[in-house]
């Protein structure tokens, strides 16, 4: 086993292709510009993934990427463009609310299967979470494929997967914008995507060398620089729409659900995570459901028990932690249990806590990825 002294010798050892023929076979899911949001969302929730390319059926042509993010934007932009400005807490669903939870459930029921059934080009966007790689990928690294990952002139601070695809015409090695190749018969043959690349950290994990055992604390993942989110949370009570919202507006995929801790009202405790991704089992009937104080929410994706704080389990003892899905970390955890947690756990998101359970950060693959191309590394150190 070579072991690399620098991080991104790794990655710059193995090429895409090299890598695309030994990892396991993987079904490529496509969508159809001429399907639902409803079929969308079923199809993202039985293979498991966020995002797909979307395929124009009748044309043969790349329209995109689809994103749980991009169906969250245009619920919210079509159903109460209201909700993506700031809110104070508590404030209302809509600006003539309903008094009660139960007839905002009632709201958001009657709207779930209209929106559900809208075709999804109308939550397409320009320069969606996705790029194309097309023609000939043997020279092409792992470490360009992280570059490109990064490289906010993909259409943001990060772009997440990049679609591999033949063509009749292939080019050496073309990145494309999401927009993709043109014309002629083109075919979508694998997608890598950050989570990919950290599975293949996790899987090489020995080769890694001396940063493996660096902490999250040395790594600048603890909320001290400018990698790891600053934590975005939210109160238990808030209605799950609200949380959603916030989540949108911050430009985040994920939200911590906090509550007091009990003695210390002043330290709110991270106990729960809302992702994005627990969008995607809402069917049209469930739409009602986002009208839940979020912690319910997240518990009913989740098949969970919440047991509101204070009010104990069926047998009358104290429950003051309810069983609900966080994947959290200290500050002392290092690199190869970090990627150990994200892989065995399959995350998206590792929240880092204090001894008293608040939220210091939260870790996603690409702060990870940050910290092993170099070419990063060198701008960031510049600040």
């Amino acid at each position: 086993t070579i072991i690399f002294r620098e991080p991104g010798e790794l990655l710059k050892s193995w090429t895409l292709d090299r890598y695309l023929h030994t990892r396991p076979p993987s079904h490529v899911v496509t969508l159809d510009a001429n399907a639902t949001i409803e079929e969308a969302m079923k199809k993202l929730e039985l293979h498991r993934v966020l995002s797909a390319p979307v395929m124009d059926s009748t044309t043969n042509t790349f329209c995109g990427f689809l994103d749980i993010s991009d169906i969250l934007r245009t619920f919210l932009r079509g159903v109460w463009p209201g909700m993506l400005q700031a809110h104070p807490q508590g404030s209302p669903l809509t600006h003539s609310p309903a008094p009660t939870t139960l007839a905002n459930m009632a709201q958001l029921h009657d709207i779930g299967p209209d929106f559900t059934d809208r075709w999804i080009r109308t939550a397409l966007r320009a320069g969606s979470d996705g790029s194309c790689l097309y023609g000939n990928i043997k020279n092409v690294t792992l470490l360009q494929v992280c570059e490109h990952f990064l490289s906010p002139s993909a259409g943001g601070p990060s772009t997440h997967r990049l679609a591999v695809w033949e063509d009749t015409e292939p080019e050496s090695g073309t990145v494309g914008a999401p927009a993709g190749p043109e014309g002629g018969d083109v075919s979508v043959t694998s997608i890598v995507s950050q989570s990919d690349i950290i599975r293949f950290l996790y899987n090489h994990s020995g080769e890694l060398g001396d940063i493996g055992a660096q902490t999250v604390e040395q790594l600048g993942m603890a909320g001290h620089s400018g990698l790891g989110w600053a934590p975005l949370t939210t109160p238990q009570n808030t209605p799950a729409i609200l949380a959603f919202a916030a989540m949108y507006r911050a430009g985040k995929s994920a939200i911590g659900i906090v509550r007091p801790t009990a003695g210390a009202p002043e330290v709110q405790q991270c106990f729960a995570n809302l992702s994005v991704s627990d969008l995607r089992c809402l069917l049209p009937h469930h739409f009602g459901s986002l009208a839940l104080p979020v912690a319910e929410f997240v518990a009913l994706v989740h098949n969970s028990e919440f047991i509101p704080q204070g009010l104990g389990n069926r047998s009358g003892s104290p429950s003051p932690i309810p069983n609900l899905p966080l994947v959290a970390c200290e500050s002392t955890t290092t690199l190869l249990e970090l990627l150990t947690l994200m892989v065995e756990k399959c995350v998206h998101h590792v929240w880092v806590l204090d001894a008293n359970g608040s939220a210091i950060s939260v870790i996603t693959p690409a702060d990870i990825i940050c910290r092993l191309v170099p070419s990063w590394q060198q701008t960031k150190n510049a600040v």
